[in-house]
Order: C-alpha cells, then structure tokens, then sequence
C-alpha cells in the first residue's frame, strides 16, 4: 500500500460478501420478541480480514514505546539535573544544611552560621623524641575555614559521576544525608611554618646531636640511643605538622604526633660519668660588679644521683626517654636580692644654705654638680679634688672671696670648700673611713665647728673611703635658686645604727682690735683690714645608738684648731682710734666682704 501519491493500491484477494447472523430454534440463543413493526433489515458488514503477523508488532511497539516514554523522562531529568545551580539535596557542611542553596548563597548562610570563626585552642603539634613540641594553631599557620571554599565542597557533592550517574547521585542523596567535613582550607603560611620548625629542630639537634642529653632547671633528659635521633629532618617535621594542621582544621579539634625516628639496636651509649663531670657545678653567688654597677650573675649549684641514673639508663630500651632529677643548691646571695640591696638605703644626709656673692654661689653649684651620682665601689677612695679638677676660669669657676692668712681675697673658685665640708658632715654621720681631712684655718659658719673640710687643689684635698661591703654613690642637689646644698651618701644599710656627731669645745681664745695707722687712710676715716675671728680648738666626737635609743659606744674622730684673727682696723696717723669713725656715704658703694671659703697656700703652715 503506498502511503504518499494520487492512486491506491488494495490486495489482490477477493472480499466475500458479508453474512448475516440469524438465531435458530435450536439456538441456545432466545429470539427477541418483536414488538413493533419490523424495520428494514440493514445489509451485513463484511468480515474482518484478519492480518498474519499484525498482532506480534503491536507486542513489541508497546514496550519500545513505554522504554521511550521513560527514556525521554530519564534524559529530561538528567538534563534537569546537569543544569541545576543549586546544591543536591541532603548535603550539608558539618551541621549546616546546603540542600537547594546556590554557591554564593551556601557560602553567606555558612558566614552567618559562624563557620569562618576558628577558635585558637584548633591546631597541631609535633612531638620531638625529647618531648619537647612544636605547637601551631591553624590561626597562626593561616589555615582557616572559608565560606566560598566549603560551598564549592558541597556543590560538587553528587556532581563526578557522569550525566547519568549525577541524576542517581541526586535521587540517592534526598534518601542519605552527606555531611562535609574534609574540606580544604585557605592557604597556610608556608614561610612562617617552616620558619618555625626550623628554628625547633635546629634547637632540638643542638641539645641532641651532640651529646644526647639536655639539662633543665631541676632534671636532665637524654635518649638512650640518642646518637641515631640526629636523623630528625626539617623537611619530616614540616610535612607531619603541616598534615596535623590539616586533619585538626577538618576536625575543628588539636591534633598531637609524635615523631618517631628510626632507632638502631647499636646505637652509642651515652657515659653517665661524663655526663656528671659535664653537669655538676658549685653554687656561686652574685657579687657586686664594679665596672657595671650591678650585681652579677649568681649560679645555682647541681649535681645527681650517678649509681640511680646508671641502673635507669641500663634498664631502658634504645628509645626510651630517661629523665634524671637534678640535685639543686641555690647560691647564698642569689642576683636578684644582691641587686634590690644596691643602693636601697640613705646611709645620711647633709644640707648647708648657701651665701655670699653671685660668683660663690655659681662656684658652689658647678662643685656640686660635677661631683653628682659619683660611685665609689667597695675599697674605692673619693677625693674632692680629683672628682672636680682643677678650679679654673676655663672649668667654668669665678672669681670669689677666699681666706689668706686671715684676710679675706678674690680667688678662682671661691666658695667651693662649701661641698667638701658638706660631703665632709654627711660621711660623719656613717661608718665609712675618713682618709684626708683638714679643717678650715678660721671657722665658717654654714656648719657646726669641728665638721668642716678645707680643699685647695693640689695643696689640701678631701678624701674618704667606702669601707663597706656594698657600692655607695654620692647624690647631691645644688641650687642657685633656693641657694641650698644637699647632699645624700646613699649605699646598704646593714643595721639599725644611728650616728649622732657632737663637737667640744676644748679651748675658746676670744680676738680684741688692733688699730695700725696708714699714711693712706684718710683723715676721719678707718679701714677695717681683717675681721675679727676667735680662736678655737674642737673635738668631734660620734656616738652610736641603737634602735632602742641607747648609746653604744662614742668615738672621737678628730681635732680641729681655728686661729685666733684680732680684728685690724686702719686708720690715719695721729688719729685717735677710740673716736668711732664716720658713717660711710651711700654714694662711696662698698664693695661688700663675702664669707670665704677657700683656702689658698696657707702662710700659716
């Protein structure tokens, strides 16, 4: 039969005329009673021709079309699948559901959920043979959870198994939950890492590679084999952290490894008495150092039990640790308490008003300033003249008002017998040894007769020496404003001792007026040459009193001798010296006499 064109083509078998059914009385069948008029009889349908094979292809068109049905459905929905943007169902990351989430939004609900917040306590560490450890958290390595990273994980969850295979993985998924937890991480810090193995293991061979043993404050450590355990490798200990890190970022936990070298059954023994002789040492104490001005090092003294280590160290495994208690002797003076004695205690304390013109006071304050913060270690001698130098116009000194023979004369650096005097007073008031010390051939008056120092550089000098156990230093404030000098020996106060110093007098020789004409005084008219000074002779005496009050002892520490200076005043000849002379015109300007201080080559001896 042609299926396209005008013409039809039929079979060449003959169609018999159709028959038609009738009922008989022998029928089993009833005939049907008529009731009306009987229609018209209508003619009878041929036949169905009946085809040979027709009935086996619809057989088999049936399932190819439910097998096509079916396919087209699978294809569609494998096509569904490829093309979905969304995770599969059933993945989630950790305790986070992902299912029907695009990436971006995956990754902003895991932000939300806090899972880039990585706690420090998340890290590895590698364990030495020696136990020491080599600890890193993944926040320091740089190893941290990130959102973008994990939802990436998840989408790709069901997604490596071909075009078919996904659309099983999808229909699996929605019947087993998958949860992500090995999930890469950013980047680590590779620099950093190895940087710090590195600097473990160079330790770790120091103590090791050597000598196979590493003493700490109280035990020593060593391997029994430990000559075989220099083999350890940055490279080994950077590979197994690194692996650490990883796994304790997958599991949000800390990971510990102990590294474990290859050990030989020939390995070297260590020598315990080597190891002896090597450790033991004396206690030392700290001692003052005078070139720092500071306590040194003290040494804690160790040693062990030799007959128990050897029995531990022959019973042990090539290996096994063995960790020998150390025997600790702490020094006598240990560091740390030598330093907080120095320079704990005012050992005394001096102050004088300072007087006189400008030019003395500026003298006094340079003195005092040069000589400040002086030290003087243990044994050590201060000598005034040595620490000032030379009073000289060039060292910044003036001129000031000094004593001659009586006389009061301008001098460079007048007034600077002031600080050795006070210095002189406040060493009295301590243990310390007075060396040099000459008093003032007529007394001054900023200080109690009997506890005054005269200087004059490289004729008479101050000097006094720290005879003490530990360093002194000499403080001294000097002020042209308040026109104060105070001055504080400041050292290591060892007792409850005070100090009180007295001055005697033994002999008190009282100075008259001597009147001596002078062509060149003016008629009316006196010059007064020479002040009128007494005479004395002092003794200083220290008394020592203990805490209670009570006198200990009293020492005399010296004699002072002042001469005697009457009073010489000039006038002119024939003039009678009882008649008081005139008062002085406001518009003559005196020129004042300061209190001198100084003395210069004493004509007196």
């Amino acid at each position: 039969m042609k299926l396209f064109g005008n013409t039809t083509q039929t079979s060449g078998r003959a169609k018999s005329a159709p028959e038609k059914k009738t009922y008989s009385a022998a029928s089993t069948a009833k005939p049907r009673a008529v009731a009306r008029a009987p229609r018209a009889e209508k003619p009878a349908r041929p036949p169905k021709v009946k085809r040979q094979g027709s009935g086996k292809k619809v057989a088999i068109i049936v399932p190819l079309v439910l097998v096509a049905v079916l396919a087209g459905g699978v294809i569609a929905a494998g096509m569904y699948v490829s093309v979905l943007d969304t995770i599969y169902p059933g993945v989630s990351v950790y305790s986070v559901p992902l299912q029907g989430l695009t990436k971006d939004e995956a990754a902003l609900k895991l932000k939300e959920s806090g899972y880039e917040v990585q706690e420090d306590s998340v890290g590895a560490s590698v364990v030495l043979p020696d136990g020491s450890e080599i600890t890193v958290s993944c926040n320091e390595a740089g190893l941290a959870p990130d959102s973008a990273i994990a939802a990436e994980a998840a989408y790709k969850i069901g997604r490596d198994s071909g075009f078919f295979g996904n659309l099983v993985n999808n229909i699996k998924l929605r019947f087993n939950e998958t949860k992500v937890t090995d999930i890469e991480y950013t980047r680590v810090n590779e620099d950093a890492l190895r940087e710090k193995v590195t600097a473990a293991v160079d330790k770790y061979l120091a103590n090791y590679a050597s000598d196979g043993y590493h003493v700490e404050n109280d035990k020593i450590t060593l391997i029994k084999g430990a000559s075989t355990l220099s083999q350890v490798k940055t490279d080994d200990v950077y590979n197994l952290l690194l692996s650490s890190l990883q796994s304790a970022a997958s599991s949000k936990s800390f990971v510990s490894t102990q590294l474990r070298p290859e050990q030989t059954e020939n390995a070297d023994d260590i020598n315990l008495v080597e190891v002896y002789n090597a450790v033991y040492r004396e206690p030392a104490s700290s001692k003052y150092d005078p070139e720092t001005h500071a306590a040194s090092a003290s040494e804690t003294g160790r040693s062990f039990d030799l007959a128990a280590a050897q029995a531990a160290y022959d019973a042990a495994k090539i290996g096994a640790t063995i960790t020998i208690p150390l025997i600790v002797t702490e020094p006598e003076v240990k560091q740390e308490d030598l330093q907080a004695l120095l320079f704990r205690d005012v050992l005394s304390e001096s102050e004088t008003k300072i007087s006189g013109t400008a030019n003395r006071i500026s003298n006094v304050v340079l003195a005092g300033t040069t000589i400040n913060g002086t030290i003087l270690n243990p044994g050590e001698t201060f000598s005034y003249n040595n620490t000032t130098g030379e009073r000289s116009s060039a060292r910044g000194y003036k001129l000031a008002s000094a004593y001659s023979a009586g006389e009061s004369i301008p001098a460079i650096g007048g007034g600077v017998c002031q600080g050795s005097s006070t210095i002189y007073n406040a060493v009295l008031h301590t243990d310390l040894e007075v060396v040099e010390r000459r008093a003032h051939s007529m007394t001054v008056g900023y200080l109690p007769y009997g506890q005054d120092a005269t200087v004059n550089f490289g004729v008479i000098d101050f000097k006094f020496k720290n005879n003490s156990p530990y360093p002194i230093r000499i403080d001294i404030v000097a002020s042209e404003t308040t026109k104060l000098l105070n001055v504080k020996i400041v050292g290591t106060k060892l007792d409850d001792i005070t100090i009180k110093v007295v001055s005697r007098t033994l002999s008190h020789t009282r100075a008259t007026t001597i009147y001596q004409e002078d062509a060149s005084i003016a008629p009316g008219t006196q010059n007064i040459k020479i002040k009128a000074h007494d005479g004395y002779i002092m003794e200083t005496t220290k008394e020592y009193y203990d805490a209670a009050g009570n006198l200990i002892k009293s020492v005399v520490v010296g004699k002072s001798s002042y001469k005697k200076y009457d009073k010489l005043v000039l006038v002119a000849p024939g003039e009678d010296p009882t008649k008081p002379a005139p008062a002085p015109d406001p518009g003559d300007n005196p020129v004042p006499t300061p209190t001198p201080e100084i003395e210069l080559p004493p004509s007196e001896g």
